[in-house]
């Protein structure tokens, strides 16, 4: 008749009748049964009862799986669970896309659809003869829309430092924003006004200079309407200069009697560049300036200016 046998985590024998066999050296050797009950009784997870059998075997063996199998699927939960903690959630999403369109937004300025035309008979006439270029908009203001936003190919082409295609290349700082309408409503531009510290090119005899205050503009800006909703209307892959800020500014112009239009340009802070615009990503030649320090970016262009060939 077989005897159970239990063991402490020790591995003592705690029967009453083979503590005796135990004194006179018993048992001598452990079984492979034994060995392997005392080694699971180590950890104080099994007790074993019976005699040592293949079912012994399959039954441990079936543990030790199950255990791996446990440890695993604990493993790939956590895994899982800081996956889960490190992706975005749907909300974060939303609340940074959201935060990417207000910080756009911001940058363009912005005018009530419903603005009376200036009183100042010469501010009148000014307004009436810059508004009519932007007149018949392919794309019209529509108060049910939160984006309006032309595609043109303006950037197609233009180099980094587009020197030969501007007019004008002034460094200054914009001290004033505002958006105006066209004079059929249809669309809508915005004028700043640049303060002047230093004229890299003047092409067209517009006698710039330094510390002088120059109208430059550009097609966009946010209208708002009666009832509180405010649409933008842009071009593709073009910003907005803001105000407070320094940049250089490449700059055209039809004829001396209009506003220079801005090209292009870079924002200069804190002795460092970054494009004004974003044609194509970070495909387009002007990517290629972006945080570089601001006096690499203004040898470039003097260069450029100085040889306009090469």
């Amino acid at each position: 008749m077989r005897t159970a046998r239990r063991f402490t985590m020790q591995g003592t024998c705690v029967d009453s009748h083979c503590e005796r066999e135990y004194k006179r050296g018993c048992p001598p050797k452990l079984t492979a049964g034994e060995a392997l009950t005392n080694f699971c009784s180590s950890f104080g997870a099994f007790a074993f009862a019976g005699s040592v059998h293949m079912r012994e075997h399959k039954t441990t063996a079936f543990l030790v799986l199950l255990t791996i199998t446990a440890v695993v699927a604990t493993s790939t939960a956590t895994l899982r669970s800081r996956s889960q903690d490190s992706s975005p959630t749907k909300k974060q999403k939303d609340e940074e896309r959201y935060k990417q369109r207000l910080e756009l937004e911001q940058q363009f300025p912005i005018v009530d659809f419903t603005a009376p035309e200036p009183s100042d008979p010469v501010e009148l006439t000014k307004r009436r003869r810059i508004g009519k270029k932007h007149d018949k908009a392919d794309l019209s203001i529509d108060e049910r829309a939160d984006t309006i936003m032309s595609t043109l190919d303006w950037a197609v082409g233009l180099p980094a430092l587009p020197v030969a295609q501007s007019q004008a290349i002034v460094i200054g700082e914009i001290i004033n924003a505002q958006a105006y309408l066209s004079n059929d409503k249809t669309s809508v531009y915005s004028e700043f006004t640049v303060r002047v510290d230093e004229v890299l090119k003047d092409g067209d005899g517009a006698l710039l200079s330094s510390n002088n205050p120059v109208a430059v503009e550009r097609s966009g800006g946010r209208v708002k309407f009666p009832s509180g909703h405010v649409t933008l209307q842009l071009i593709n892959g073009q910003r907005m200069p803001r105000q407070g800020r320094r940049y250089v500014l490449f700059l055209t112009r039809a004829n001396q009697e209009d506003n220079y239009e801005i090209l292009t340009g870079y924002e200069l802070r804190a002795g460092r560049v970054f494009p004004l615009d974003s044609p194509g990503g970070d495909t387009h030649p002007m990517a290629a300036y972006k945080g570089i320090e601001e006096s690499s970016l203004l040898k470039d262009l003097r260069a450029a200016i100085a040889n306009p060939l090469n």
